[in-house]
């Protein structure tokens, strides 16, 4: 629903932009960032409007949308009621969000292993900054931000790589815990993410192999060689929800989550042996939250 909403919008047909835009949101929420993608597309080409009346005729509707869009879920799902941060201060939601930066990165090259739920068993919160993904993350931020001040201070667009990472780091933004909700980190954030970097990427490389574009018909037949395998080799894992949770449980030996949801389905199945085995490793994983259960 984005991308077609990017691509009616930059071909002049700003209102029929508007469907696939609405597509997007009853799919999935992420699609909220679309408006603002578009702003950042006319920016980096130049065709953003000068006064505030073409302002509002440009993306007034996108805005509308947006708002309708957001009372609506909010009156349907009554907000956030489980929060992954709950009862931690906002550094630690920084650094910690930094570490989860570094990790989408990560996964954009080598999506492996995948889990749908990093639990804290998985994925631990960073107290401070003195960890190298949370440094790594620190760092592809500020370039960022670095790249949206030094631009709008010579007030030209940023150079085409950076302007696909900003793409990149505006698509998370749903996922930056700005607002408070129960994951970390997912595969299925990165579903737009993954957009901007397979079409940034090979257009920088495209820029710069324009007498003989071998290069990059070589870097892009390898890793879709590579992704492909990737796909086949892990495809049976995810065939349904136990054979998701026990190649989770085979990549996170000590996952919480895994070794508990496992649990209730050897219960439900009544092979009480396996349960109490699972429910054993879910004990040790967080001794303490699942004592009371």
């Amino acid at each position: 629903g984005t991308l077609g909403a990017l691509f009616l919008f930059q071909n002049g047909r700003r209102n029929w932009a508007l469907v696939p835009f609405v597509i997007g949101l009853l799919s999935k929420e992420e699609c909220i960032v679309t408006p603002v993608l578009i702003v950042g597309l006319d920016w980096m080409t130049q065709q953003w409007p000068s006064q505030f009346k073409d302002w509002l005729r440009k993306y007034g509707g996108f805005a509308l949308v947006s708002v309708g869009y957001l009372i609506l879920h909010t009156s349907l799902t009554g907000g956030a009621a489980l929060d992954f941060f709950a009862g931690q201060e906002s550094d630690t939601v920084f650094f910690t969000m930094m570490k989860v930066l570094t990790l989408d990165m990560k996964l954009m090259v080598w999506p492996w292993p995948l889990t749908p739920f990093y639990d804290w068993t998985i994925f631990p919160y960073a107290h401070h900054p003195f960890y190298w993904d949370v440094f790594v993350g620190m760092l592809a931020l500020a370039i960022g931000f670095g790249t949206i001040v030094r631009a709008l201070l010579k007030q030209e667009p940023p150079i085409l790589g950076m302007g696909w990472f900003l793409f990149f780091l505006v698509s998370l933004l749903p996922y930056s815990h700005l607002i408070p909700f129960f994951d970390v980190a997912g595969e299925r954030f990165l579903y737009l993410p993954s957009a901007a970097f397979c079409a940034g990427i090979p257009m920088v490389l495209g820029r710069y192999s324009q007498r003989s574009p071998l290069p990059l018909y070589a870097v892009c037949g390898v890793s879709i060689l590579i992704f492909s395998s990737l796909t086949w080799v892990r495809g049976p894992a995810f065939q349904n929800t136990r054979t998701l949770l026990e190649a989770t449980q085979e990549a996170f030996p000590h996952s919480f989550s895994a070794a508990y949801e496992l649990g209730r389905a050897e219960l439900k199945a009544q092979d009480f042996e396996k349960a109490e085995e699972q429910f054993k490793h879910a004990f040790d994983a967080l001794p303490l939250d699942i004592a009371g259960i």
